[in-house]
């Protein structure tokens, strides 16, 4: 899976520090799930005899989770911030901390820093997909602090010199971390048959459009526009395999059952063989979406 919550996970302690850990300039609560799944999936492992980082699910597991547990006596969700937290990060204060077009409360401040964070080691200081989410989030077309009210910016230009956001920019480049880009196409796309929610490819489908590579059509089979696999490219994927059929539901459902009673069979071995072309339908030659119909 491409995102996993951060209460419920396990990860082999060697790996988690060689990744850098958490940021320790994370606060409370939020954003830590979605820095160390970047973190897991782009920093695996250069070496062909190690296993590529990976974020998976494992079926009839078991967790215990304390949740939420003073929230009787508390009567509210999320938790009160300690005023000493809030007077040095500078969010107790009046000013204009709004958020998707609403007053931000302080716990909403904290979690937004989180992000902010995240967003500069793991998406890029100047990304488009950073831009995408301040202008949602902030109203602001723009990742520059001058753009931010005042009180936003505050947090932006402190990231700068924060030394524990340039050692994870270390760990970073050390670990030879694969883009966003990467990420995106090979990992989000892939698994669940769509772009990161604030990625520029993510917002043109929304309108109906699609990227062949170096165009745009409405549709992947419009991409090629009679010039064959080379103008199919972006969020689609020419299908050479006229003979690949996806399986049905019936088939799935049978290959699940057996995976659960640890019975791989030829059937799963086949699946497995075929998933890269999974998208692919029973007419050869064709431009088709990329790992929309792709069950892993």
């Amino acid at each position: 899976i491409p995102f996993a919550p951060g209460s419920l996970f396990a990860i082999r302690r060697d790996e988690f520090w060689r990744l850098g850990g958490y940021d320790q300039g994370l606060l409370v609560w939020g954003g830590e799930n979605t820095e160390l799944v970047m973190k897991v999936w782009r920093c695996g492992y250069d070496d062909p005899t190690k296993p590529a980082g990976r974020v998976v699910v494992v079926p009839c597991s078991r967790v215990g989770h304390v949740y939420r547990v003073h929230i009787k006596e508390t009567g509210r969700w999320p938790p009160t911030i300690p005023k000493y937290v809030q007077d040095k990060y500078h969010i107790n204060t009046n000013g204009r901390w709004f958020v998707n077009g609403g007053k931000a409360d302080p716990f909403t401040r904290l979690v937004e820093r989180n992000n902010m964070r995240i967003f500069r080691v793991w998406l890029g200081k100047d990304s488009p997909v950073a831009r995408n989410y301040y202008h949602r989030a902030f109203g602001v077309n723009s990742t520059n602090a001058k753009d931010f009210a005042p009180e936003w910016a505050r947090m932006i230009r402190d990231m700068d010199n924060d030394t524990e956001i340039l050692r994870q920019e270390s760990i970073r480049d050390r670990n030879k971390c694969k883009s966003l880009e990467w990420f995106d196409r090979h990992v989000v796309y892939r698994l669940v048959g769509r772009h990161l929610p604030m990625h520029d490819l993510a917002i043109q489908a929304k309108k109906g459009i699609v990227s062949c590579g170096q165009h745009e059509a409405k549709t992947c089979g419009q991409c090629p526009k009679g010039n064959g696999k080379e103008w199919c490219n972006g969020d689609c994927h020419w299908c050479e395999h006229g003979s690949v059929v996806p399986l049905n539901n019936t088939a799935q459902n049978e290959l699940v059952a057996r995976f659960k009673k640890g019975k791989l069979n030829k059937q799963a071995k086949a699946f497995q063989q075929m998933k890269e072309t999974y998208s692919c339908v029973p007419k050869a030659n064709r431009c088709a979406k990329a790992g929309v119909n792709d069950l892993f």
